[in-house]
C-alpha cells in the first residue's frame, strides 16, 4: 500500500507539473519585467465626455483605476496593461490604443482576484464597446486637406422614433466652408445645415455647427476619422432656440473621387447604427460636392480704387432700413467690406461684365451667414461729382443668375444708393504701426511658449503632467475620504446595535 501511494504522489507530481509547464507556455507575453509604466505621451489630464468626466494618466498610474503592473505586448497597435487595486486587492485590464497625439480609446475589464493576464485582457473585453479620451487642454490640429473650400450637401439624418433614416434633407442649401476662421484661434469648419422635407422635423427651421478638428487617422478602406469639438445651434419653433457648447463629434470619411460621403456618430465617440462608426451609418449622414467659386479674380478700376473709404447713401430698395450698411471700405484692388466701423460683409471680385472710364458690372462673390453667395453690382462714376450711383442685386447662390431677374431688377432693386468719399480719421502710418504692435506682441508669446526647461522638458509637458497629478490626488482624497465616512457610519451603528 506505502508503494502504491508513493506511486500516485509521483504521478500527481508530474502531472502538475506538466500542467503548469502547459500554462507558462501558453502565458501572454510581457513587454518587459519589474517596472511597469504608461507613455510619456499620455501622461496628462484627459476628457471622457461619454462618462462626463475626466481623467488624468501619470507614470504608473491610470487615474484612480489603479497602478500599472504588468504591461503585454502590443498587437495591432492595442497595448493591454495590467493594474491593481490597492484598496480593492484586485486587478484590472486596461485595452488601449493611441489614434492621435490628442485621442486615446480604450477597454477596461472587470476587477479579478487573480491576477490572470490572459482572462483579463482577452476575455469578455475584446467584446466591450471602444470608450474615448480626448487631451484637455489640446491644441487643434489640421483638419483633412479633403474638406478645404466650400462644400455644398443634402444629407440624411437618423429618426429614432421611426428607427429609419429621413431622407433628402438640406433645402433650400446646405454648405461646409471655414467662413467662421477669421485667424488662427477661430473655429476651422462650419457646417450649416438646410431643413428636411416638409411634414418632417419641420420644427427645426435652421442648425449650425462650429467645429475644430483635434485630430484624425486612417482605418481600413481609405476611411478617415475626425475628432472635432465646437458648438452647435438650433433654431426650432418660433422662441425655441438651442444651444450646445464645446461638444465633441467624430466624424467618418470617404471619397470615390467626385464627392466626400461624411457622417456624424452618435454621442461624442465613434459610433453608428449597428456597429463601429462609418461613412454611411452615422446620426446624420452627409454627400458633399466641392463648389468652384471665383473668389478674387480680376479687378476694380481705378476710379473705384482711388478713394479708401466710401460713406453710403441709401436711396431705395429691398434692403433699405436703419441697420443698413453705411461704409464701403476697400480693402484691396479685389475686394470691398460693406458696413460701418470695420465691420461688415466682405466682398470679393469674381468677374467683371462690362467695364468702362465712367461704368461698372461686375458680379461680387460674398459670404453671409456661411452661405456662399453671389451679388450683381451696378456702378456709374459721376466725374464731376466724384459720386457713384450704386444698384446691388439680391443674393444668388449661383453666379449665373446673379446679374438677370429676379436677382437683379431695376424695377424691384435689392439696394439703391449713392457712394460719396468719405473722410477717414485713421492714416495708413497708424494702421500699419498698429500691427506691427501687435505682431511685436505674438512673437513675445511665442518665444516665452517656446522656452523649454534645462532638463529638457518643455513647459508644456510639465504643466500637463502637473495637472494630472493634482486631478489624480484629488480623486485619491475623495476615495479616502468616502472609506472613512463609510467606516464611521458602520462604527457608529454597531455601538448603539442598530
Amino acid at each position: 500500500v506505502g508503494f502504491s501511494l508513493s506511486s500516485d504522489v509521483i504521478m500527481f507530481s508530474i502531472l502538475l507539473c506538466v500542467l503548469i509547464n502547459l500554462e507558462s507556455s501558453l502565458a501572454v507575453p510581457a513587454t518587459q519585467n519589474g517596472q511597469c509604466f504608461f507613455p510619456r505621451v499620455w501622461r496628462d489630464l484627459w476628457d471622457e465626455p461619454s462618462g462626463n468626466r475626466s481623467i488624468s494618466i501619470l507614470t504608473e498610474d491610470w487615474d484612480a483605476v489603479g497602478k500599472c503592473k504588468l504591461e503585454l505586448q502590443e498587437s495591432d497597435g492595442v497595448r493591454p496593461y495590467v493594474v491593481a487595486q490597492e484598496r480593492r486587492k484586485c486587478y484590472v485590464c486596461i485595452y488601449t490604443q493611441q489614434l492621435h497625439s490628442n485621442i486615446l480609446r480604450y477597454k477596461q475589464s472587470q476587477c479579478r482576484k487573480v491576477k490572470d493576464a490572459r482572462r483579463l485582457c482577452y476575455g469578455d473585453i475584446v467584446q466591450q464597446k471602444w470608450k474615448y479620451l480626448y487631451r484637455h487642454a489640446a491644441n487643434p490640429a489640421p483638419c483633412p486637406d479633403i474638406l478645404g473650400g466650400s462644400h455644398a450637401f443634402t444629407y440624411s439624418e437618423y429618426s429614432p422614433t421611426t428607427n429609419s433614416y429621413i431622407e433628402g434633407c438640406g433645402e433650400p442649401r446646405s454648405e461646409i466652408n471655414s467662413c467662421n476662421q477669421r485667424s488662427q484661434d477661430d473655429p476651422q469648419l462650419s457646417f450649416n445645415f438646410g431643413n428636411c422635407p416638409n411634414g418632417v422635423l419641420v420644427h427645426r427651421t435652421s442648425m449650425n455647427h462650429i467645429l475644430n478638428c483635434y485630430g484624425s487617422w486612417s482605418s481600413a478602406g481609405g476611411v478617415q476619422h475626425i475628432i472635432a469639438k465646437g458648438d452647435a445651434y438650433e433654431y426650432w419653433e418660433p422662441g425655441d432656440y438651442r444651444n450646445k457648447e464645446n461638444e465633441y463629434v467624430c466624424m467618418a470619411l470617404e471619397t470615390d473621387g467626385l464627392k466626400v460621403y461624411l457622417s456624424q456618430g452618435f454621442g461624442s465617440g465613434c459610433d453608428g447604427v449597428g456597429g463601429s462608426l462609418s461613412p454611411r451609418n452615422g446620426l446624420r449622414n452627409l454627400v458633399l460636392e466641392k463648389r468652384m467659386r471665383l473668389e478674387e479674380n480680376c479687378q476694380f478700376p481705378s476710379w473705384v480704387l482711388g478713394v479708401p473709404v466710401w460713406q453710403i447713401i441709401p436711396q431705395g430698395g429691398l434692403r433699405l432700413s436703419d441697420q443698413a450698411p453705411r461704409e464701403v471700405e476697400i480693402t484691396s484692388k479685389s475686394s470691398f467690406r460693406l458696413g460701418a466701423g470695420g465691420l461688415g460683409q466682405t466682398f470679393s471680385c469674381a468677374k467683371i461684365l462690362q467695364s468702362t472710364s465712367d461704368e461698372l458690372k461686375i458680379q461680387m462673390f460674398s459670404q453671409d451667414k456661411c452661405y456662399g453667395e453671389y451679388h450683381c453690382f451696378h456702378a456709374q462714376y459721376s466725374a464731376s461729382s466724384g459720386s457713384i450711383r450704386l444698384h446691388v442685386g439680391a443674393p444668388s447662390a449661383d453666379i449665373e443668375h446673379s446679374c438677370v431677374a429676379p436677382s437683379f431688377d431695376p424695377d424691384v432693386p435689392f439696394l439703391m444708393a449713392t457712394i460719396i468719399p468719405a473722410n477717414s480719421s485713421r492714416s495708413d502710418q497708424d494702421i500699419a504701426r498698429e500691427m506691427q504692435n501687435i505682431q511685436d506682441q505674438v512673437d513675445s508669446i511665442a518665444q516665452v511658449q517656446g522656452q523649454t526647461i534645462a532638463g529638457g522638458d518643455s513647459m508644456d509637458q510639465i504643466l500637463r503632467e502637473t495637472g494630472a497629478q493634482l486631478h489624480t490626488l484629488t480623486q485619491q482624497f475623495t476615495s479616502q475620504i468616502s472609506t472613512l465616512m463609510r467606516d464611521f457610519a458602520i462604527r457608529v451603528k454597531s455601538s448603539f446595535n442598530l
